[in-house]
């Protein structure tokens, strides 16, 4: 049977069997995170501020430190397990009824996110471990992830459609000292990408923990550009090196990145995705590994133009999900 007529729980059953994190599409081609986040001695991370991705007819604004692939990898491990816990659905509380999971809106603007069902994962720093590929009883590792968890509950997501907003933290809730246990409430949008009701990209874990720093956030961007599949536009090293690191560069720091992505490239693996590689432009397809295409839902204005310019992009290839609104949930999920 083809995945795109399965049901809703179906399709989740199946991702979670294959180990599967769904992520938030908008927030996954924001450019949220970089491969590495490199202090000197006493040095603190930078902030990332009011970093927009145009979505839906609205804009997704972040604002919070900036995170780095290890920190990727523990939220997507949180939506990972979520997803193998995903039809638990009497768990779904409102976003307000979750202590610190809403921000402070501006101006006493009424917060849109308030009546949205949110997910609340109770799990362990083993679990977690397991997920990202870490020792389950190293105490470096569960450091790590306590210290994860504290940078992505700091991180503000705002989704604006028209003069609405709803104004969440990513993430709320984390790990404490001297305990195992962990209990992290998902934000609206990730809950709803976990339950297949809003548009998703699909990182397989086992793949993912495989992965040099810069090949994992490759592959996550390349799973949310990409949720289906088949060809993916032509895409110039520089362009796709902008969406990686979240930046342009220049001279060295330029050509090192691009050296870094060849080999990036190089380790996805080849059953699901095909890279070729003409001077400076990249070639992608990804392959469909299971029983049938993941539906998408909803659309994304953001266009193949802020991927490729018009020369890397000849044939002005769109992606499915590029094209319209696509899924039973469509009509019902509109702007934020």
């Amino acid at each position: 049977m083809a995945q795109s007529k399965l049901s809703p729980a179906a399709r989740r059953e199946m991702d979670a069997r294959h180990g599967v994190a769904r992520q938030d599409m908008a927030l996954g081609l924001s450019g949220l995170v970089k491969p590495a986040v490199r202090l000197k001695k006493g040095q603190k991370r930078g902030f990332i501020e009011n970093l927009r991705q145009s979505w839906n007819g609205g804009e997704i604004i972040l604002n919070g430190p900036e995170i780095d692939a290890q920190d990727l990898g523990v939220l997507l491990a949180c939506a990972a397990l979520a997803l193998r816990d995903a039809d638990r659905h009497a768990d779904l509380k409102q976003s307000v009824d979750i202590e610190g999971l809403l921000a402070t809106s501006p101006k006493n603007q009424p917060n849109a996110a308030a009546d949205k069902d949110a997910f609340t994962l109770e799990t362990t720093l083993a679990a977690l471990c397991r997920e990202i590929g870490r020792d389950p009883e190293d105490g470096r590792a569960h450091q790590m992830i306590r210290d994860s968890l504290v940078r992505l509950s700091s991180i503000v997501t705002t989704a604006t459609s028209g003069a609405r907003g709803a104004f969440t933290h990513l993430i709320a809730g984390g790990a404490w000292e001297g305990r195992n246990a962990v209990s992290v409430t998902l934000n609206y949008r990730l809950t709803r990408a976990m339950l297949g009701e809003g548009s998703f990209g699909r990182v397989r874990m086992q793949v993912f923990r495989n992965l040099s720093p810069v090949g994992q956030v490759l592959y996550h961007w390349l799973a949310c550009w990409r949720p289906g599949y088949g060809t993916c536009p032509p895409i110039g090293l520089g362009t796709l090196a902008r969406h990686v690191w979240g930046e342009d560069a220049k001279g060295a720091t330029a050509r090192e990145r691009r050296q870094q992505l060849r080999k990036a490239l190089a380790e996805l693996p080849t059953d699901e995705w095909s890279v070729g590689i003409d001077r400076q432009l990249v070639h992608i397809e990804r392959k469909n590994i299971d029983s049938g295409p993941e539906p998408v839902f909803l659309t994304t204005p953001t266009r193949v133009p802020d991927y490729a310019s018009p020369s890397e992009n000849r044939g002005r290839i769109k992606l499915p999900h590029e094209m319209g609104e696509r899924g039973p949930l469509a009509a019902s999920r509109r702007g934020l």
